[in-house]
């Protein structure tokens, strides 16, 4: 799988605290539904080339939303002052 260095993955997780960016993932969700389906398939051509494209299409979606999606917070501890 793709993996993002670290300013693509800061831009994805900073696009995902934006109303577009919850948008964006619902996009990105609909389209690997609509593409995991059987019914999309072309009957007319064999199948298998098609089912593996969809399958790393899914993958991709799945790796890039999770990216996407807020993070939960976690604070960094703030070290107490020390005035000795």
């Amino acid at each position: 799988m793709m993996q993002f260095n670290d300013h693509q993955r800061r831009f994805l997780q900073d696009l995902g605290r934006t109303d577009n960016g919850r948008q964006l993932v619902q996009i990105l969700n609909d389209a690997d539904a609509y593409y995991s389906s059987i019914s999309t398939i072309d009957t007319t051509k064999p199948a298998d080339a098609q089912i593996e494209g969809r399958q790393i299409f899914s993958e991709f979606i799945k790796h890039l939303t999770t990216t996407i999606e807020t993070q939960k917070h976690r604070p960094m501890p703030i070290a107490q002052d020390d005035f000795t």
